[in-house]
């Protein structure tokens, strides 16, 4: 009984990909995060379905939801569980190649600007992953967003403004540096640069870290 039940949860967790969002409630909310949170041996299942709904508006467990959970864990707590069901997960898992290679190879601003946002959010999660293969995508994938979008790099940069990892702050503001250079793009790197002076230089607020310095350095 117990292996029926076992196969029903995660065949109830992947029907959420092909459910109407007006299905997906509260209730169903609740009931993933717990599993993703308290029932170890479903976490991954979990967070498949979560990437699965991340791009999706106005549900409930999209990459806003994501985002919101993982911010909130201490930073060895979340890197010890992204670290476990994020190995070698694009082997298996064709979403995380979706994510990942159609926003390294999207070429125009056809795709509406809050998914993309959704999108950044998981990209910018990805780049701590000990996987190096999703983490260098993830990268290349969030240059290639900012670059078409440079609307949304101000929104990046605050979302993860309080997560204080500095792998995410290296490749975000690398990433953030990347697409300045390729989209050239001068009025927003006017506004990256004021950013820069008003949040580092100004009151000498400057990361110890030498990559995210180098980056700074390089857009002002």
């Amino acid at each position: 009984f117990r292996e029926g039940a076992e196969e029903r949860k995660k065949i109830w967790l992947k029907s959420l990909a092909w459910r109407k969002s007006k299905h997906i409630d509260i209730t169903v909310k609740e009931k993933v995060l717990n599993i993703l949170l308290y029932q170890a041996e479903f976490a991954k299942d979990a967070l498949m379905t979560m990437l699965e709904l991340s791009l999706k508006k106005n549900i409930s467990i999209n990459a806003d939801c994501l985002h919101g959970l993982l911010q909130q864990q201490q930073m060895v707590h979340r890197d010890l569980f992204l670290g476990y069901v994020m190995l070698k997960a694009h082997e298996k898992h064709t979403i995380i190649n979706r994510l990942l290679k159609n926003a390294i190879y999207i070429e125009n601003a056809k795709v509406d600007v809050g998914i993309v946002k959704m999108w950044e959010l998981a990209l910018g999660w990805f780049t701590c992953l000990n996987d190096i293969y999703t983490r260098d995508l993830a990268s290349k994938g969030l240059v290639n967003l900012l670059k078409i979008y440079p609307e949304t790099i101000f929104y990046l940069i605050d979302s993860f403004s309080k997560v204080n990892d500095e792998y995410i702050q290296e490749r975000i503001w690398g990433a953030i540096n990347a697409s300045l250079i390729l989209n050239n793009n001068k009025e927003k790197l006017v506004e990256v640069t004021q950013y820069i002076y008003k949040n580092f230089v100004q009151p000498r607020n400057f990361p110890v870290n030498v990559m995210i310095r180098d980056y700074l350095r390089n857009i002002g």
